[in-house]
């Protein structure tokens, strides 16, 4: 059995075994999605960056970039309580032979029009790139599930669709539609995401940001809904630094985080902390445990002829 086959395999018992457990932390706003805690350290801003798990909620088309693979698992809580939210990643992706595998377990428990909701989401994309990876192009099948104000448990079927503009700069636009067809569930209507970003991938700096795309016809409404983050990685010998601003809805976030590689384990410990604006007590604490199956690289420089 070859690593992909592994690593589905842990993805099982993984599921298995929180589904299994119950959890009764405080809910989160809507606005932070538990994907992962590299996703919280810069913002959120991640519709247009390819080279971690989280590509697999943000933007399926990026899935099909990257040399990746991860299995990633996440927890998410407020005040450090025993965790409501959290999600479990595995990414299994190369361009060289174009074999991709991928799939993301999202459990929110989070406040919605001042309601609580709990979900879960089963995502796996399909990605394909174009023009020698200049533009890739992607869909997510997602099974998704939600419990809005205690009104009972729901079901339905959803797609997400994607796609980027790749440059051998470093520099990538991303456009991201979520829930673009089949459901109608009240926590998974559309929404429309632009963003862009420079570095990752081998580079020692990521820049990325991104706003709801949806809203860009009026420019009243551009500053409710973006993300901003800034990641620095100098040496692989030491921490990755993370820090962004999150607007959801009118209401800013403080994000920041850090992440140190296991190298015995061949894993990275990850974590992130989203301010409250209400101040520190309140925050939200990401803790993300990512085990590397094979070391990512630059991909974006071996699609583009470099040794």
């Amino acid at each position: 059995m070859n690593r992909s086959g592994y690593a589905f395999i842990l993805s099982l018992l993984f599921i298995g075994a929180l589904l299994s457990r119950s959890a009764c932390a405080d809910p989160l706003p809507f606005g932070i999605r538990p994907v992962n805690a590299f996703t919280a350290g810069i913002g959120g801003a991640a519709v247009a960056v390819t080279d971690d798990p989280a590509a697999i909620y943000w933007n399926p088309s990026a899935f099909g970039v990257t040399e990746l693979m991860e299995v990633d698992f996440s927890v998410a809580a407020s005040k450090l309580e025993s965790p409501g939210s959290w999600s479990f990643l595995v990414a299994s992706s190369s361009t060289a032979d174009g074999g991709r595998f991928g799939m993301g377990i999202i459990r929110q428990h989070a406040v919605k029009n001042e309601k609580k909701f709990r979900s879960f989401q089963a995502i796996f994309p399909l990605a394909r790139s174009l023009s020698a990876g200049l533009f890739p192009i992607g869909v997510s099948v997602k099974f998704i599930s939600e419990n809005y104000d205690d009104s009972g448990w729901k079901y339905g079927i959803s797609l997400d669709a994607g796609a980027m503009l790749v440059l051998p700069t470093g520099f990538k636009i991303g456009y991201a539609v979520h829930n673009v067809i089949g459901s109608d569930l009240r926590a998974f209507g559309s929404e429309s995401w632009l963003g862009a970003s420079w570095g990752g991938g081998g580079f020692p700096i990521l820049v990325t940001g991104q706003v709801r795309a949806e809203r860009l016809r009026s420019r009243t409404h551009t500053t409710e809904n973006f993300n901003v983050g800034l990641e620095i990685a100098p040496l692989p010998e030491l921490p990755e630094l993370r820090g962004g601003w999150l607007r959801a809805s009118g209401e800013g976030r403080l994000t920041m985080g850090a992440s140190y590689r296991l190298r015995k384990q061949n894993a990275r410990l990850q974590y992130a902390l989203v301010v409250d604006p209400d101040g520190w007590d309140d925050a939200i604490h990401f803790i993300t445990y990512s085990w590397t199956l094979k070391p990512s690289g630059p991909a974006v420089g071996r699609m583009f002829g470099a040794p």
